[in-house]
């Protein structure tokens, strides 16, 4: 990545520093939010050998809360159980001093994220920190609110650098881990399998030599690592807590029905919710609706997420020819930034992980990738990091509900920019 005015380069990276720093780290050091407190209390409820039965009880988890002396509204679910494990080192310490160290943690894996994208693109440091800085409000709320997801975009990172290395092992291990914990890892997972199976149809690869597809592994090791967790899970915390993480928690989640939410929130920039604004009545939070039909929402919940299948499919087959490294790019970057247009309940940050979706197609020599379209994508990731959300809100009380939701169009737009760079390419490829 080339930065043409070195010095407004410093000056943006010095800014965007300032910003993290107000808005980031001075919250994350002086009060506990929900979102730390959440995984510290599970975490104490092991240490202190605390029934855990009534995990997945939001009023009981709230009490175990006030309990521990924590004044910040909480509950485990969705969570998986195993996330109980996550703060499990920290809770020797009081709440907020073990939220200080998370951010400080958190602080740590800022710059190890920018080390690992110096090394993933050969970019220079100052393009690398304001790439990972870009990612705004969802680098800036992951420290403020103690949250993970920081940590889990480095790693993604560091297991595509790993694969650069044929170090498959580690980078499926690494994969399989978080999918456990987050999820979301699952879809670069079928990332690496799509892009072994359009090698094999590029190449006609035999039986034999499927194993050794780096993709292949990679997808093996990642299946395995999550299901080994997923198997210490139930052993450990019993069949009773694991029906009620895939029942009461994991099931209604990827349904947008998250208990104690209020759906309806402009907050969770999804599709569900916007959907539910347009076609659900409720005579608290939703007594003027677009149009009160509740089969509504289903209907175009349902064609959205096929459309954007279809779309995500289409390109991977008018990409089957391209050379091995804009393959992997586009099987990996595709379906992330489909994954999160299509999440059932957003929140900021989860789009840090822009950062590994998008910089594997960023990274790629202009010859491949369309400068134009590089610039559209990278604006569009700047817009999405630093959306003055509380403004758009207020307006969209007087010009439209359309205005409540910037991220939802802003990602939305990015897939389709993503997806008209990628099939260009592939025609200048045919031609």
């Amino acid at each position: 990545m080339n930065i043409p005015w070195k010095s407004a380069g410093y000056v943006l990276a010095i800014l965007f520093a300032g910003l993290l720093l107000i808005k980031g780290i001075i919250p994350g050091w002086t009060r506990l939010h929900s979102d730390f407190s959440n995984y510290y209390v599970s975490a104490k409820l092991i240490t202190d050998g605390v029934p855990l039965d009534h995990l997945y009880d939001n009023e009981w988890f709230q009490g175990k809360i006030k309990d521990y002396g924590i004044d910040t509204p909480g509950k485990f679910s969705p969570f998986p159980p195993i996330t109980t494990f996550v703060m499990l080192p920290l809770t020797v310490f009081e709440p907020l001093t073990a939220q200080r160290i998370f951010t400080l943690i958190n602080l740590l894996f800022v710059g190890i994220g920018i080390i690992t994208l110096k090394k993933l693109t050969s970019w220079s440091t100052i393009a690398a920190t304001l790439f990972l800085l870009g990612a705004g409000l969802g680098l800036i709320n992951n420290i403020a609110f103690g949250q993970v997801y920081l940590i889990m975009t480095v790693f993604i990172l560091f297991a595509f650098l790993l694969v650069n290395h044929n170090h498959f092992l580690l980078a499926g291990i690494i994969l399989g881990v978080f999918t456990a914990i987050k999820y979301f890892p699952i879809v670069l997972i079928a990332g690496f399998f799509l892009n072994g199976c359009l090698e094999i149809y590029q190449n006609k690869i035999t039986i034999r030599r499927i194993y050794t597809n780096g993709d292949f592994r990679v997808v093996f090791y990642g299946i395995i690592s999550f299901l080994l967790l997923l198997t210490v899970q139930y052993f450990y915390f019993g069949k009773l807590i694991f029906n009620d993480w895939i029942y009461s928690a994991f099931l209604p989640h990827l349904d947008s029905e998250l208990e104690g939410q209020g759906m309806f929130s402009y907050y969770f920039q999804s599709w569900d919710s916007l959907l539910r604004n347009l076609f659900v009545y409720d005579p608290q939070f939703n007594p003027h609706p677009f149009l009160d039909w509740k089969g509504g929402k289903l209907f175009f919940k349902i064609t959205i997420a096929v459309l954007i299948a279809l779309i995500t499919a289409w390109t991977l087959f008018k990409i089957r020819s391209g050379t091995p490294p804009i393959r992997r790019a586009v099987c990996l970057s595709i379906p992330s930034v489909a994954a999160l247009v299509l999440l059932p309940a957003s929140a900021t940050y989860h789009f840090i992980l822009l950062v590994p979706s998008l910089v594997l197609i960023i990274r790629q020599p202009d010859p491949d990738i369309n400068r134009h379209i590089k610039v559209a994508i990278l604006v569009l990731y700047g817009f999405i990091g630093l959306i003055p959300y509380n403004l758009l809100f207020n307006l969209s009380e007087q010009l439209g509900l359309w205005l409540a939701y910037p991220r939802l169009w802003l990602i939305s737009i990015l897939f389709v920019v993503v997806v008209v760079g990628m099939t260009q390419r592939s025609k200048s490829v045919v031609n």
